[in-house]
Protein backbone atom coordinates (compact mmCIF):
# COMPACT_ATOMS: atom_id res chain seq x y z
CA UNK A 1 0.00 0.00 0.00
CA UNK A 2 2.82 2.33 -0.48
CA UNK A 3 3.53 4.93 -3.11
CA UNK A 4 4.37 4.23 -6.45
CA UNK A 5 5.90 0.53 -7.51
CA UNK A 6 7.70 -1.93 -5.07
CA UNK A 7 11.51 -1.42 -6.43
CA UNK A 8 13.21 -4.72 -7.52
CA UNK A 9 16.09 -5.24 -5.19
CA UNK A 10 12.56 -6.59 -3.04
CA UNK A 11 12.83 -9.69 -5.22
CA UNK A 12 16.68 -9.68 -6.14
CA UNK A 13 17.95 -8.70 -3.08
CA UNK A 14 17.79 -12.01 -0.79
CA UNK A 15 18.57 -11.58 2.87
CA UNK A 16 17.76 -13.28 6.09
CA UNK A 17 15.35 -10.56 7.13
CA UNK A 18 14.01 -9.99 3.72
CA UNK A 19 10.00 -9.14 2.73
CA UNK A 20 7.50 -11.77 2.97
CA UNK A 21 4.87 -13.52 5.16
CA UNK A 22 5.92 -14.40 8.68
CA UNK A 23 3.56 -16.77 10.91
CA UNK A 24 3.04 -16.80 14.92
CA UNK A 25 1.37 -19.54 16.06
CA UNK A 26 -0.59 -19.41 19.73
CA UNK A 27 2.04 -16.24 20.38
CA UNK A 28 5.62 -18.46 19.37
CA UNK A 29 6.99 -17.51 16.35
CA UNK A 30 7.27 -20.44 13.64
CA UNK A 31 8.05 -18.86 10.11
CA UNK A 32 7.18 -18.19 6.66
CA UNK A 33 7.87 -17.47 3.11
CA UNK A 34 10.03 -14.70 1.07
CA UNK A 35 8.20 -12.46 -1.20
CA UNK A 36 10.60 -14.15 -4.18
CA UNK A 37 9.52 -17.65 -2.97
CA UNK A 38 5.43 -16.96 -3.33
CA UNK A 39 5.54 -13.76 -5.69
CA UNK A 40 7.94 -14.82 -8.94
CA UNK A 41 5.86 -13.02 -11.50
CA UNK A 42 6.12 -9.67 -9.16
CA UNK A 43 2.09 -9.39 -8.87
CA UNK A 44 2.74 -7.51 -6.04
CA UNK A 45 4.72 -4.71 -7.61
CA UNK A 46 2.33 -2.40 -8.77
CA UNK A 47 -0.51 -0.87 -6.63
CA UNK A 48 -3.61 -3.36 -6.32
CA UNK A 49 -1.44 -6.03 -6.88
CA UNK A 50 -2.13 -9.65 -5.19
CA UNK A 51 -0.68 -12.68 -4.61
CA UNK A 52 -1.39 -15.90 -2.38
CA UNK A 53 1.19 -17.05 0.48
CA UNK A 54 0.65 -21.36 0.66
CA UNK A 55 1.74 -22.20 4.04
CA UNK A 56 1.93 -26.59 5.14
CA UNK A 57 1.72 -25.99 8.45
CA UNK A 58 0.29 -28.27 10.76
CA UNK A 59 -1.34 -27.53 14.04
CA UNK A 60 -3.24 -28.80 17.07
CA UNK A 61 -7.02 -27.46 17.04
CA UNK A 62 -7.51 -24.81 18.28
CA UNK A 63 -5.17 -22.45 17.12
CA UNK A 64 -4.40 -18.86 16.90
CA UNK A 65 -2.47 -18.16 13.79
CA UNK A 66 -1.23 -14.25 13.00
CA UNK A 67 0.34 -13.66 9.55
CA UNK A 68 2.35 -10.28 9.02
CA UNK A 69 3.22 -9.06 6.04
CA UNK A 70 6.92 -7.14 6.02
CA UNK A 71 8.04 -8.02 9.48
CA UNK A 72 10.92 -6.61 9.14
CA UNK A 73 10.23 -3.24 7.56
CA UNK A 74 12.34 -3.48 4.69
CA UNK A 75 9.38 -1.69 1.90
CA UNK A 76 8.38 1.86 3.41
CA UNK A 77 4.53 2.24 3.40
CA UNK A 78 2.07 4.88 3.90
CA UNK A 79 0.34 2.64 6.40
CA UNK A 80 1.82 0.35 8.13
CA UNK A 81 -0.90 -0.98 10.47
CA UNK A 82 -2.97 -3.15 8.09
CA UNK A 83 0.27 -5.64 7.72
CA UNK A 84 -1.00 -8.40 10.05
CA UNK A 85 -4.14 -10.49 10.30
CA UNK A 86 -5.38 -13.07 13.28
CA UNK A 87 -7.47 -15.77 12.68
CA UNK A 88 -8.78 -18.44 14.65
CA UNK A 89 -8.45 -21.79 13.55
CA UNK A 90 -10.40 -25.41 14.69
CA UNK A 91 -10.50 -28.67 12.90
CA UNK A 92 -14.01 -31.32 12.65
CA UNK A 93 -13.83 -34.08 11.89
CA UNK A 94 -17.25 -34.76 10.51
CA UNK A 95 -19.11 -38.44 11.09
CA UNK A 96 -22.92 -39.32 11.15
CA UNK A 97 -25.26 -37.54 12.53
CA UNK A 98 -24.92 -33.96 14.24
CA UNK A 99 -21.67 -33.00 15.34
CA UNK A 100 -21.69 -32.22 19.12
CA UNK A 101 -19.09 -30.05 21.23
CA UNK A 102 -16.04 -31.13 21.26
CA UNK A 103 -12.09 -29.57 20.91
CA UNK A 104 -13.32 -27.73 17.60
CA UNK A 105 -15.69 -25.15 19.63
CA UNK A 106 -13.94 -24.57 22.45
CA UNK A 107 -16.65 -20.67 23.02
CA UNK A 108 -19.39 -19.19 22.10
CA UNK A 109 -20.70 -15.83 20.88
CA UNK A 110 -23.91 -14.13 21.68
CA UNK A 111 -25.47 -11.06 20.55
CA UNK A 112 -28.73 -9.21 21.51
CA UNK A 113 -30.10 -5.67 21.16
CA UNK A 114 -31.13 -3.33 22.79
CA UNK A 115 -33.38 0.46 22.24
CA UNK A 116 -35.02 -0.90 18.82
CA UNK A 117 -37.73 1.37 17.95
CA UNK A 118 -40.93 0.49 17.82
CA UNK A 119 -41.45 2.29 14.30
CA UNK A 120 -39.53 3.40 11.49
CA UNK A 121 -40.20 4.98 8.39
CA UNK A 122 -39.46 3.09 5.28
CA UNK A 123 -35.87 4.70 3.86
CA UNK A 124 -35.06 5.85 7.65
CA UNK A 125 -31.94 5.03 9.68
CA UNK A 126 -32.36 3.50 12.81
CA UNK A 127 -30.60 6.21 15.27
CA UNK A 128 -28.09 6.33 17.90
CA UNK A 129 -30.48 4.66 20.20
CA UNK A 130 -30.41 1.19 18.21
CA UNK A 131 -27.40 -0.78 19.66
CA UNK A 132 -25.84 -4.20 19.55
CA UNK A 133 -24.00 -5.88 22.39
CA UNK A 134 -22.15 -8.80 21.64
CA UNK A 135 -20.10 -12.07 24.63
CA UNK A 136 -17.62 -14.00 24.13
CA UNK A 137 -17.12 -17.19 26.00
CA UNK A 138 -13.32 -18.32 24.24
CA UNK A 139 -10.40 -18.27 25.98
CA UNK A 140 -8.81 -15.96 23.42
CA UNK A 141 -8.83 -13.34 21.65
CA UNK A 142 -11.11 -13.25 18.62
CA UNK A 143 -10.68 -10.77 15.60
CA UNK A 144 -12.24 -9.70 12.55
CA UNK A 145 -16.00 -11.20 13.53
CA UNK A 146 -18.45 -9.87 11.20
CA UNK A 147 -22.15 -8.40 12.51
CA UNK A 148 -24.88 -8.00 9.60
CA UNK A 149 -28.15 -6.00 10.49
CA UNK A 150 -30.79 -7.81 8.56
CA UNK A 151 -34.41 -6.86 7.98
CA UNK A 152 -37.05 -9.94 7.82
CA UNK A 153 -40.46 -11.09 7.58
CA UNK A 154 -39.92 -13.32 10.55
CA UNK A 155 -37.51 -14.22 13.26
CA UNK A 156 -35.88 -17.26 11.45
CA UNK A 157 -32.35 -16.17 9.47
CA UNK A 158 -30.65 -19.54 9.17
CA UNK A 159 -28.08 -20.41 11.51
CA UNK A 160 -24.87 -21.21 11.11
CA UNK A 161 -25.35 -17.90 10.05
CA UNK A 162 -24.99 -16.93 6.62
CA UNK A 163 -23.55 -13.27 5.30
CA UNK A 164 -26.32 -11.44 4.54
CA UNK A 165 -27.37 -9.97 0.48
CA UNK A 166 -27.17 -6.34 -0.03
CA UNK A 167 -29.45 -4.75 -2.43
CA UNK A 168 -30.82 -1.54 -2.10
CA UNK A 169 -34.45 -2.54 -2.91
CA UNK A 170 -36.55 -4.92 0.12
CA UNK A 171 -35.95 -8.77 0.00
CA UNK A 172 -36.63 -10.92 2.80
CA UNK A 173 -33.11 -11.06 4.60
CA UNK A 174 -31.80 -8.13 3.20
CA UNK A 175 -28.10 -6.55 4.18
CA UNK A 176 -29.45 -2.64 5.79
CA UNK A 177 -27.27 -0.21 4.03
CA UNK A 178 -24.09 -0.16 5.96
CA UNK A 179 -25.41 -2.76 8.18
CA UNK A 180 -22.15 -4.71 8.35
CA UNK A 181 -19.41 -4.26 10.93
CA UNK A 182 -15.87 -5.98 11.98
CA UNK A 183 -15.40 -5.97 15.73
CA UNK A 184 -12.60 -8.01 17.65
CA UNK A 185 -13.00 -9.67 21.16
CA UNK A 186 -10.99 -9.94 23.76
CA UNK A 187 -10.76 -13.39 25.87
CA UNK A 188 -14.23 -13.55 27.57
CA UNK A 189 -14.86 -10.27 26.08
CA UNK A 190 -18.20 -8.41 26.07
CA UNK A 191 -18.41 -5.36 23.41
CA UNK A 192 -21.06 -2.80 22.74
CA UNK A 193 -20.32 -3.16 18.71
CA UNK A 194 -19.74 0.52 16.74
CA UNK A 195 -22.52 1.36 13.99
CA UNK A 196 -20.75 2.90 11.83
CA UNK A 197 -23.15 2.70 8.38
CA UNK A 198 -26.15 4.38 8.14
CA UNK A 199 -28.48 1.28 8.81
CA UNK A 200 -30.76 2.25 5.99
CA UNK A 201 -34.39 0.56 5.72
CA UNK A 202 -34.78 -0.18 1.90
CA UNK A 203 -37.27 3.24 0.52
CA UNK A 204 -39.30 0.48 -0.75
CA UNK A 205 -40.24 -1.84 1.95
CA UNK A 206 -43.74 -2.12 2.32
CA UNK A 207 -45.77 -0.92 5.37
CA UNK A 208 -45.79 -3.94 8.06
CA UNK A 209 -44.45 -5.75 10.44
CA UNK A 210 -40.48 -7.01 10.39
CA UNK A 211 -38.21 -8.37 12.58
CA UNK A 212 -34.38 -6.84 12.95
CA UNK A 213 -31.87 -9.30 13.13
CA UNK A 214 -28.78 -8.44 14.56
CA UNK A 215 -26.12 -11.59 13.49
CA UNK A 216 -22.83 -12.47 15.04
CA UNK A 217 -20.30 -14.17 13.26
CA UNK A 218 -21.94 -14.04 9.74
CA UNK A 219 -19.82 -16.13 7.41
CA UNK A 220 -19.82 -18.76 9.54
CA UNK A 221 -15.82 -18.49 10.15
CA UNK A 222 -15.47 -19.14 14.00
CA UNK A 223 -16.81 -22.60 15.58
CA UNK A 224 -18.99 -22.61 18.37
CA UNK A 225 -20.43 -24.92 21.32
CA UNK A 226 -23.48 -23.88 19.75
CA UNK A 227 -24.64 -21.79 16.43
CA UNK A 228 -28.78 -21.16 17.29
CA UNK A 229 -27.84 -18.15 19.09
CA UNK A 230 -25.90 -16.14 16.67
CA UNK A 231 -29.33 -14.12 15.97
CA UNK A 232 -31.02 -11.63 17.79
CA UNK A 233 -33.81 -10.22 16.86
CA UNK A 234 -36.90 -7.53 17.64
CA UNK A 235 -40.19 -6.26 16.15
CA UNK A 236 -40.42 -3.41 14.16
CA UNK A 237 -43.46 -1.97 12.32
CA UNK A 238 -42.57 0.08 8.80
CA UNK A 239 -44.28 3.01 8.33
CA UNK A 240 -44.52 4.36 4.64
CA UNK A 241 -41.79 6.83 3.53
CA UNK A 242 -41.69 9.99 6.07
CA UNK A 243 -42.28 13.01 3.92
CA UNK A 244 -42.15 16.33 6.49
CA UNK A 245 -44.97 18.08 6.71
CA UNK A 246 -44.74 21.93 5.52
CA UNK A 247 -46.70 24.71 8.25
CA UNK A 248 -50.10 25.59 6.83
CA UNK A 249 -50.39 29.50 6.73
CA UNK A 250 -53.64 30.62 8.28
CA UNK A 251 -55.44 32.93 5.18
CA UNK A 252 -55.55 36.34 5.81
CA UNK A 253 -59.23 37.20 6.97
CA UNK A 254 -61.83 38.49 4.50
CA UNK A 255 -62.68 42.06 4.16
CA UNK A 256 -66.01 42.92 4.21
CA UNK A 257 -67.63 43.82 0.74
CA UNK A 258 -69.06 47.61 0.99
CA UNK A 259 -72.52 47.58 -1.05
CA UNK A 260 -73.62 49.76 -3.64
CA UNK A 261 -76.61 51.36 -2.42
CA UNK A 262 -77.86 51.50 0.84
CA UNK A 263 -78.96 48.16 2.34
CA UNK A 264 -82.61 46.91 1.92
CA UNK A 265 -84.13 47.00 5.82
CA UNK A 266 -85.93 43.75 6.33
CA UNK A 267 -89.74 44.25 7.64
CA UNK A 268 -89.65 41.28 9.95
CA UNK A 269 -86.80 38.63 10.15
CA UNK A 270 -87.76 35.03 9.32
CA UNK A 271 -84.30 33.19 9.80
CA UNK A 272 -82.59 32.42 13.08
CA UNK A 273 -80.08 33.84 14.18
CA UNK A 274 -76.40 32.90 12.56
CA UNK A 275 -74.30 31.26 15.16
CA UNK A 276 -70.68 32.34 15.59
CA UNK A 277 -68.01 30.59 13.79
CA UNK A 278 -65.42 27.97 15.29
CA UNK A 279 -62.16 31.12 16.50
CA UNK A 280 -59.02 31.14 13.91
CA UNK A 281 -56.40 29.70 16.34
CA UNK A 282 -52.96 31.26 16.24
CA UNK A 283 -50.54 27.74 16.99
CA UNK A 284 -47.14 27.90 17.61
CA UNK A 285 -45.17 24.80 16.80
CA UNK A 286 -42.20 23.57 15.82
CA UNK A 287 -41.70 20.78 13.59
CA UNK A 288 -39.05 17.82 13.59
CA UNK A 289 -38.34 14.33 11.84
CA UNK A 290 -39.05 11.25 14.60
CA UNK A 291 -37.07 9.01 12.40
CA UNK A 292 -33.73 11.50 13.03
CA UNK A 293 -34.34 12.02 16.89
CA UNK A 294 -31.62 10.49 19.33
CA UNK A 295 -30.93 10.67 23.25
CA UNK A 296 -28.12 11.93 24.51
CA UNK A 297 -26.46 12.83 27.57
CA UNK A 298 -25.53 16.60 27.19
CA UNK A 299 -23.88 18.42 30.24
CA UNK A 300 -24.89 15.87 32.83
CA UNK A 301 -28.92 15.78 31.62
CA UNK A 302 -30.86 13.36 29.16
CA UNK A 303 -31.96 15.32 26.42
CA UNK A 304 -34.08 14.44 23.42
CA UNK A 305 -32.56 15.61 20.01
CA UNK A 306 -32.60 15.97 16.18
CA UNK A 307 -29.16 17.13 15.36
CA UNK A 308 -27.92 20.22 17.13
CA UNK A 309 -31.77 21.13 17.90
CA UNK A 310 -32.70 20.08 21.68
CA UNK A 311 -36.41 18.97 21.60
CA UNK A 312 -36.85 17.89 25.51
CA UNK A 313 -34.96 17.69 28.51
CA UNK A 314 -35.74 15.15 31.21
CA UNK A 315 -32.17 16.15 33.58
CA UNK A 316 -31.23 12.65 35.18
CA UNK A 317 -34.11 10.67 34.09
CA UNK A 318 -33.04 8.76 31.44
CA UNK A 319 -35.22 5.46 31.78
CA UNK A 320 -37.84 8.77 30.96
CA UNK A 321 -36.15 9.84 28.23
CA UNK A 322 -36.05 6.38 26.67
CA UNK A 323 -39.93 5.68 27.54
CA UNK A 324 -40.26 9.27 26.00
CA UNK A 325 -38.24 8.68 22.69
CA UNK A 326 -40.44 5.28 22.38
CA UNK A 327 -43.59 6.98 22.14
CA UNK A 328 -42.51 9.53 20.10
CA UNK A 329 -41.46 6.89 17.55
CA UNK A 330 -44.67 4.75 18.14
CA UNK A 331 -46.74 7.65 17.07
CA UNK A 332 -44.82 9.03 14.55
CA UNK A 333 -45.13 12.39 16.33
CA UNK A 334 -43.24 15.23 14.42
CA UNK A 335 -44.50 18.65 15.65
CA UNK A 336 -43.93 19.86 18.79
CA UNK A 337 -46.56 22.89 20.29
CA UNK A 338 -46.85 25.73 22.89
CA UNK A 339 -49.71 28.40 24.45
CA UNK A 340 -47.51 31.35 25.80
CA UNK A 341 -44.07 30.63 24.72
CA UNK A 342 -41.16 31.23 26.35
CA UNK A 343 -42.86 30.20 29.40
CA UNK A 344 -45.59 27.93 28.24
CA UNK A 345 -48.46 27.44 30.13
CA UNK A 346 -49.70 24.32 27.86
CA UNK A 347 -47.83 22.27 25.14
CA UNK A 348 -49.25 19.60 22.87
CA UNK A 349 -48.32 17.38 20.44
CA UNK A 350 -49.13 16.44 16.93
CA UNK A 351 -48.90 14.07 13.91
CA UNK A 352 -48.87 15.22 10.56
CA UNK A 353 -51.10 18.22 12.05
CA UNK A 354 -53.38 15.53 13.37
CA UNK A 355 -53.85 14.28 17.39
CA UNK A 356 -51.91 10.89 17.97
CA UNK A 357 -54.39 8.13 18.38
CA UNK A 358 -54.63 4.98 20.62
CA UNK A 359 -53.16 3.74 23.43
CA UNK A 360 -49.00 3.20 24.31
CA UNK A 361 -48.83 0.33 26.23
CA UNK A 362 -48.27 0.50 29.79
CA UNK A 363 -49.04 4.77 29.37
CA UNK A 364 -50.28 7.12 32.17
CA UNK A 365 -53.09 7.96 30.91
CA UNK A 366 -56.10 10.32 32.26
CA UNK A 367 -59.43 10.20 30.67
CA UNK A 368 -61.81 13.13 30.20
CA UNK A 369 -64.75 14.03 27.95
CA UNK A 370 -63.86 17.04 25.38
CA UNK A 371 -67.23 18.41 25.11
CA UNK A 372 -68.06 19.08 28.86
CA UNK A 373 -64.62 20.69 29.11
CA UNK A 374 -64.97 24.53 30.61
CA UNK A 375 -63.14 27.19 31.30
CA UNK A 376 -63.44 28.62 34.65
CA UNK A 377 -61.26 31.22 37.61
CA UNK A 378 -61.38 29.00 40.75
CA UNK A 379 -59.64 30.56 43.36
CA UNK A 380 -58.47 33.43 41.58
CA UNK A 381 -56.58 31.42 39.05
CA UNK A 382 -57.73 30.43 35.39
CA UNK A 383 -58.47 26.46 34.56
CA UNK A 384 -59.66 24.41 32.23
CA UNK A 385 -61.99 22.05 34.30
CA UNK A 386 -64.10 18.40 33.21
CA UNK A 387 -66.76 18.77 35.87
CA UNK A 388 -65.00 18.54 39.57
CA UNK A 389 -61.53 17.71 37.79
CA UNK A 390 -59.28 20.03 37.41
CA UNK A 391 -57.17 19.45 34.36
CA UNK A 392 -55.13 22.53 33.25
CA UNK A 393 -54.38 25.54 35.44
CA UNK A 394 -53.21 29.09 34.05
CA UNK A 395 -52.43 30.89 36.53
CA UNK A 396 -54.05 34.82 35.89
CA UNK A 397 -53.43 34.66 31.94
CA UNK A 398 -57.36 34.10 31.04
CA UNK A 399 -56.33 34.43 27.28
CA UNK A 400 -54.03 31.22 27.24
CA UNK A 401 -56.37 29.26 28.84
CA UNK A 402 -59.51 29.80 25.95
CA UNK A 403 -56.74 29.38 23.85
CA UNK A 404 -55.81 25.94 24.99
CA UNK A 405 -59.57 25.51 25.03
CA UNK A 406 -59.86 25.88 21.72
CA UNK A 407 -57.19 23.68 21.09
CA UNK A 408 -58.05 21.06 23.15
CA UNK A 409 -61.52 21.44 20.84
CA UNK A 410 -60.10 21.04 17.67
CA UNK A 411 -58.24 18.36 17.91
CA UNK A 412 -60.11 16.05 19.98
CA UNK A 413 -58.00 15.24 22.68
CA UNK A 414 -59.63 12.90 25.09
CA UNK A 415 -56.67 11.78 27.08
CA UNK A 416 -53.83 13.41 29.02
CA UNK A 417 -50.98 10.84 29.57
CA UNK A 418 -47.68 11.16 31.50
CA UNK A 419 -44.35 9.93 32.19
CA UNK A 420 -42.76 10.53 35.51
CA UNK A 421 -45.64 11.30 37.51
CA UNK A 422 -45.99 13.25 40.36
CA UNK A 423 -43.50 15.37 38.90
CA UNK A 424 -43.94 14.60 35.14
CA UNK A 425 -40.76 15.04 32.59
CA UNK A 426 -42.89 15.04 29.63
CA UNK A 427 -46.59 15.26 29.09
CA UNK A 428 -49.05 14.54 25.34
CA UNK A 429 -52.23 14.75 24.93
CA UNK A 430 -53.91 11.98 22.70
CA UNK A 431 -57.11 10.62 20.97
Amino acid sequence: NGPGNLPDNVWTDHQPKSAGVYLTINGNKWGGGTIWNFDPARALKAPGGTAEFVSTLKVISPSQVKAEVDIWNVVAEKNESNNWMQRNLACVVPGPGPIGPGPGWPGDLQVKIQGCPLKVSAGQDLGSSFQVWAKSSFNYPLNNVTFDLVLLSAPNYPVPAPYANYSPGYHNGVLLKGGRENESFPPHGIINVKLNGSNTIPANTPPGTYYLAAVVDAGNKVHETKEFNNAAYCKVKVLPPFFPVQPVHPFPPLQPVQPSQPPLQPVQPQLPPIQPLNPVIQEDCIPFNPANIEVKLIGGRWKIVEGSHWIFDFETRKDEAYMAFNIIRHYGINSTCYVGRPDPSFTYLLVNGNAPQGPFPGEDAIAFNPNTIEVKQIGGSWKIVDGGHWMFDFGTNKGEAVTAYNIIKKYGFRYSCFVGRPNASFIYMRK
